[in-house]
């Protein structure tokens, strides 16, 4: 037997999702990976993407972690203190109302998210109980320069002009 629905729950949900996209609703574009292919000849791999527009996404601040990368005399001899070069990882959270997006479907560590022209891999993903959205985080990928897909209206790619004439 199926539990009640709790509808003041999924009310202050929904009341709670719209104040943070009010406050921190930006456009997001979840990009979700059908297949991959590549050629054996070339080498050049082609991607079957779907493109999924978030226009009130929930971003939350960026952390940043500074990580580093240990060189081999320093794992080898152990002698000095030897640096390797380190790097900035800036961490993301979104939060995706169901909603805004009701045919996105399940997203996994294959699909990544553009944000103010960043690119970012999802690590992981939860959902709300009450199936009101999703909770995403993901790594900003740095230099990885996004594959876009922009969406235009007909109505500004077609310039239509009405003729008339006085008889």
């Amino acid at each position: 037997m199926p539990r009640p629905v709790n509808r003041n729950l999924t009310q202050r949900m929904r009341q709670t999702l719209y104040a943070l996209k009010r406050q921190y609703g930006e456009r997001i574009d979840v990009y979700k990976l059908i297949s991959t292919e590549t050629d054996v000849r070339t080498g050049v791999k082609t991607l079957v993407k779907d493109l999924y527009p978030i226009h009130y996404g929930i971003v939350m601040p960026a952390r940043s972690n500074r990580s580093g990368a240990k060189n081999v005399s320093e794992i080898a001899a152990n002698k000095e203190f030897v640096f390797g070069g380190t790097f900035d990882t800036s961490i993301r959270t979104f939060i995706i109302d169901r909603r805004d997006c009701p045919t996105l479907p399940l997203l996994n560590s294959d699909d990544w998210i553009v944000y103010s022209g960043n690119k970012y891999q999802i690590n992981t993903v939860d959902s709300f109980e009450v199936n009101a959205g999703w909770v995403i985080t993901a790594k900003q990928l740095v230099g990885e320069v996004p594959e876009q897909i922009y969406l235009t209206p007909a109505d500004d790619l077609l310039c239509l002009t009405d003729t008339a004439t006085t008889e």
